[in-house]
């Protein structure tokens, strides 16, 4: 169950869905309008799908929902692990990514339990809920209402025109609540941190920071330098970096293909880029027929799936140790994992729910014109075309949300003296090297390091939490190798087999 929910996690964040809400109700809001920095507290016990446990405190916060217009607040929930330390340094705050995962989700698994463990012996952990997700309230969510169109996996246009009605009626099903989806933004988010800073009584914060997470801890790091005293960022997506590059799966593919030449059961080697090509080819000319089952009612659904399908499901499937099935098995005529995957995905989208919090943070994001025009350049020569994340970034879209015209979320690179380690999977093309690259620019004392053979989320990989762990501590971690265990991809048999579902997840 844990390992399938964060699969499930890590699909509904690429397209600003939540998990699948079981019979959730939609209840009015109470329209709260004071901000306390009073904190609420209540002692609990965290525990891990493992069967450990350990002392811990929820903690809930009042903050205004937008600053520059007072009157509406919100409430911010978080849980606070003591530390044990006889002579404890900063709070470490953990900021998940997504944007859409409430931080508070992740605790109980066991290898983000282990690193929770360890950090507390440096001192406080506080695992962050951002605003509109997970306990914080409100939560910015709506169940998934239509059924897919026949032609979500045979054109992108279909695909994103109903993922924006889904968002679109959301947005107004709160609006009429009285909240405003559009306050939902990281620079809010980062003060919220801020007033959760103060309201528990700290001078001086650690951040740690994974994916969307990373973004929000740079935006802290630069409207509140004076109150940081390190920063940990796996993942990185800094300023600018919204709009995704078409390429970077390409650097990805061409890894694993050495990867894959080491295998005995991957004889002969194999160019999934080529193979990707082939795929994408044989699909445009004549669209695959699969049939997925509807979860909700039980019944089988026939589908096309043409090459725009393909783009989004290899998108959606991008960490996905059945990717190189996938990409092989296509151009060959084989379609039984391309159905397995396009099974996944489709329920996905209308089994869950349409998060707002995530479309809403990211339409707030800096989408230079420049930054669009580089991708679409890319796309023409892409593995997989334009990426989806990039689509539902349109300007058309995110005025399903609620903005009337581009935010600027950084007006300028984040500049800081305080240290800073940035790691990036070898295997990572969500967030590449490149990003990490860009940030530590304006970061003097920044250390870069790689995580070899680990994909888009590295902080499970004990070598990875060592450096963490000892980077807070103060230790200097340059030169050091981290390496993760290498993936171990599926053979197309193996990929092929329906993929076990426990609890009805």
């Amino acid at each position: 169950m844990k390992a399938s929910l964060l699969a499930r996690t890590r699909v509904a964040a690429a397209l600003g869905l939540s998990l699948p809400a079981s019979g959730a109700v939609l209840l009015p809001v109470a329209a709260h309008t004071q901000s306390s920095s009073t904190p609420r507290t209540k002692a609990i016990t965290a525990t891990s799908y493992d069967g450990r446990s350990m002392p811990a405190e929820a903690v809930r916060i009042t903050v205004p929902e937008r600053r520059s217009h007072p009157g509406r607040s919100i409430t911010l929930a978080a849980i606070r692990i003591p530390t044990t330390a006889a002579h404890p340094g900063n709070p470490i705050v953990f900021l998940m990514g997504g944007p859409g995962i409430p931080g508070s989700v992740m605790l109980p698994i066991p290898p983000y339990f282990t690193l929770f463990q360890r950090l507390r012996e440096e001192g406080d952990v506080i695992i962050l809920d951002q605003r509109g997700i997970g306990k914080s309230e409100p939560v910015l969510d709506c169940p998934s209402q239509a059924k897919p169109p026949d032609s979500l996996f045979l054109d992108t246009d279909a695909a994103v025109s109903y993922l924006r009605e889904q968002i679109g009626a959301c947005a107004a099903h709160w609006r009429e609540q009285g909240v405003d989806p559009a306050a939902y933004t990281t620079l809010e988010s980062a003060d919220d941190v801020d007033d959760l800073r103060q309201a528990l009584g700290y001078t001086r914060i650690d951040l740690l920071g994974f994916s969307y997470g990373t973004r929000l801890a740079l935006a802290y790091l630069q409207r509140h330098d004076s109150h940081v005293g390190r920063v940990v960022l796996q993942g990185v997506d800094g300023p600018g970096n919204e709009i995704k590059s078409p390429l970077a799966p390409a650097r990805k593919l061409e890894r694993i293909d050495g990867m894959l030449s080491k295998d005995p059961a991957w004889k002969p080697p194999v160019d999934l880029a080529a193979a990707a090509r082939e795929a994408r080819e044989r699909l445009a000319a004549t669209p695959a027929n699969v049939t997925v089952t509807d979860r909700k009612a039980g019944t089988p659904v026939s589908l096309k799936v043409g090459r725009d399908g393909f783009d989004l499901i290899a998108a959606l499937n991008m960490n996905n140790t059945r990717l190189p099935a996938l990409l092989v098995s296509v151009p060959a005529g084989d379609d039984r994992v391309l159905a397995q995957l396009a099974d996944g995905a489709w329920n996905d989208l209308y089994a869950g729910s349409t998060l707002l919090m995530g479309r809403a943070v990211d339409c707030s994001a800096d989408r230079s014109p420049a930054r669009w025009a580089a991708a679409s350049h890319q796309a023409a020569s892409a593995p997989f075309g334009m990426p989806i994340d990039d689509m539902v970034l349109a300007d058309s879209f995110c005025e399903a949300v609620g903005y009337k015209k581009r935010a600027v979320e950084f007006a300028h690179p984040v500049h800081s003296a305080a240290p800073v380690l940035l790691l990036t999977g070898s295997l990572d093309a969500t967030c590449p090297v490149e990003n990490a690259q860009d940030v530590a620019r304006g970061l003097p004392h920044a250390v870069l390091l790689d995580v070899v053979n680990a994909q888009h989320e590295a902080l499970t990989e004990p070598s990875v939490q060592d450096a963490v762990v000892d980077f807070l501590r103060g230790s200097d971690v340059r030169g050091r190798r981290l390496i993760a265990d290498p993936p171990q991809f599926l053979s197309i048999d193996d990929a092929a087999r329906p993929r076990q579902r426990h609890g009805g997840s």
